[in-house]
């Protein structure tokens, strides 16, 4: 049982979904 382990998997899920967004947003800006 790790929640710090899981704590940082969030975190770095959530990391990629707004970068995914993020680089969305860009390309429909272009």
């Amino acid at each position: 049982y790790a929640p710090l382990t899981s704590v940082s998997l969030l975190a770095i899920f959530v990391n990629i979904v707004t970068l995914y967004t993020l680089f969305n947003h860009l390309i429909v800006l272009r």
